[in-house]
């Protein structure tokens, strides 16, 4: 019996990885606000602002919270709450890439929130130091800072 031995060449494809870079993140900023820093604005609670950006060399961006995806130079208008907010620009494509801005409420443009008030005060009502029954008003503030009240007055006058 013979046997023979073939030697049959194979040819062995390797994959070589190339390295691509991360996306660039060119600008991504945010307007109709009072700039406090380049990542920071103030405004006032229900503002309309705009949220503007250009990357390049991503597959994905997404801009949150509140807008999605997005191409890769654009703009969204965002209403704006009364809570400080963080708006994420998040890229894709041979890494990840993320660039922020952060909107806060702009102290000058809020004013204080009458909670509670008494006027003609009765037996019922709460008595000050002194034990009268006096009118009285509450200041609420709903904001994370504080309010400055200077300058603002009661008066029973029109004017």
């Amino acid at each position: 019996m013979r046997f023979s031995l073939f030697l049959i060449p194979f040819l062995v494809l390797g994959f070589a990885s190339v390295a691509t870079a991360a996306p660039t993140i060119q600008s991504f900023s945010v307007s109709d606000g009072v700039t406090t820093s380049e990542t920071e604005i103030q405004a006032a609670p229900g503002a309309v602002l705009t949220l503007s950006w250009a990357v390049t060399g991503a597959d994905s961006v997404i801009v949150v919270p509140g807008v999605g995806p997005v191409p890769l130079v654009g703009s969204a208008m965002v209403t704006f709450g009364s809570q400080p907010t963080t708006y994420f620009l998040n890229t894709t494509g041979g890494g990840f890439t993320q660039g922020s801005v952060t909107v806060t409420v702009d102290p000058a443009a809020v004013d204080p929130v009458i909670s509670e008030f008494s006027a003609n005060p009765n037996e019922t009502s709460f008595t000050d130091e002194d034990g009268d029954r006096s009118d009285w008003i509450e200041l609420g503030n709903p904001y994370g800072f504080e309010l400055e009240v200077g300058g603002y007055f009661l008066t029973d006058g029109p004017e």
